[in-house]
């Protein structure tokens, strides 16, 4: 996948305020990886799915801690889930200090509920979908959206509306499925 602006990308950066520990979950190939790694090149990144790597974290997942303290991505976390447990106790030392790791990995029930259980209350998740329209073509997203965050919704506003994308490229868009 190409490098992408995100919609997520600034509520993953204001997450990054607030928990020490942020998960982005999703369906296989939807970004979750290149959203992880946008946020610049000072964050040690490991893939749990590449041998090395999981050799390494497993053999003493303690001592790989105290070695990447902060500013951690692990891909790919639920080839792990014995990870959650010490990253718990490494949080906990630090609980003030937010915005340490970053995981990815499957949206699976199994992995969201070893989450839940060892990280509660220590890690914010979003959940990365297929890309929308306004991201494929690199455009702000509508104007429309605002409705969500207005209490009240005036019916000028929404006659004043104009499209962003034409229907050949929504046409595009809608049959790669959300995908590049």
């Amino acid at each position: 996948m190409t490098e992408l602006k995100r919609n997520l990308f600034s509520q993953l950066k204001d997450y990054l305020k607030y928990f020490p520990v942020v998960a982005i979950i999703g369906a296989r190939q939807v970004g979750k990886t290149e959203l992880a790694k946008s946020l610049g090149p000072k964050w040690s990144y490991f893939d749990l799915e590449n041998p090395l790597d999981f050799d390494r974290i497993s053999r003493d997942p303690v001592f790989f801690f105290k070695e990447h303290p902060d500013y951690l991505i692990l891909d790919e976390a639920q080839e792990y889930p014995e990870l959650f447990r010490v990253l718990r106790g490494v949080v906990d030392e630090k609980r003030q200090v937010k915005g340490r790791f970053l995981l990815t990995g499957s949206s699976s029930p199994h992995l969201f509920s070893k989450l839940s259980e060892s990280l509660a209350g220590r890690m914010g998740i979003l959940e990365l979908g297929t890309l929308k329209a306004n991201e494929f073509y690199q455009k702000p997203l509508s104007d429309f959206y605002q409705i969500f965050s207005q209490k009240k919704v005036e019916r000028d506003f929404l006659s004043q509306l104009k499209p962003q994308l034409g229907h050949e490229e929504l046409k595009n868009f809608w049959l790669r499925g959300g995908y590049s």
